[in-house]
């Protein structure tokens, strides 16, 4: 559905508002999931397919190159899973100036969401990524599996790669010797899983926590 001119008026000005030139500062993970929601609202500016890959869109905004985002999506870069980029992975699919323009400015948009799938930059699966908030964990909620002694299970999509996943987490409670059981037993679990490597078994991915809750 096309927005109304005034409400598209915002919609992109909200977003320019996010894109000054000479930006230097990195984003974060909320600008970053922001850009996402703007860019599912399709306008003269964007589609809407392209909200699926917020990172891929705000790299080639920087670079002043929003006009290859739907030749790199035909291409099948569909999802922002595919960062970080290296000369290789964008040969053919940029030219040389701009895949280095691109690669010079890609770290703009590396937040902690982009690691909870795969192996952190030190190379180590499952590092602990830490989150303000639940709000800003690049998960998506669609229903609960089950509950046990220590955790609750939920299926979640990934906003960052649109895969599906189930993940358990445990309340922060107050009291500090039940928190200590309760992470001692979830932490247990977490090792022994990044130890499985097996077709009938379910592959662990990551581990995280906000304030209240530690999650995987």
């Amino acid at each position: 559905m096309d927005l109304d001119a005034d409400v598209e008026r915002l919609v992109i000005q909200e977003m320019a508002s996010y894109f000054p030139d000479g930006r230097v500062t990195k984003f974060s993970e909320v600008e970053i999931q922001r850009i996402s929601q703007l860019l599912s609202q399709p306008t003269s500016r964007w589609r809407s397919l392209w909200s699926s890959a917020p990172r891929l869109y705000s790299v080639l905004r920087l670079i002043k190159l929003e006009s290859a985002m739907d030749g790199m999506m035909k291409d099948g870069i569909t999802t922002d899973f595919w960062f970080p980029f290296n000369p290789r992975s964008l040969s053919g699919v940029l030219g040389p100036k701009d895949r280095d323009r691109f690669l010079n400015v890609q770290h703009m948009i590396e937040t902690e969401g982009l690691y909870l799938e795969k192996d952190s930059k030190t190379g180590r699966k499952g590092e602990h990524q830490n989150f303000a908030n639940d709000n800003v964990v690049p998960l998506t909620n669609r229903r609960f599996l089950g509950k046990g002694g220590f955790g609750e299970v939920h299926e979640v999509q990934s906003k960052t790669s649109l895969r599906i996943y189930a993940r358990k987490q445990t309340l922060k409670s107050k009291g500090f010797i039940k928190t200590k059981q309760a992470l001692a037993v979830f932490m247990r679990e977490r090792d022994l899983m990044t130890k499985i490597n097996h077709h009938h078994c379910i592959e662990f991915v990551s581990v995280s926590s906000i304030l209240t809750k530690i999650m995987f």
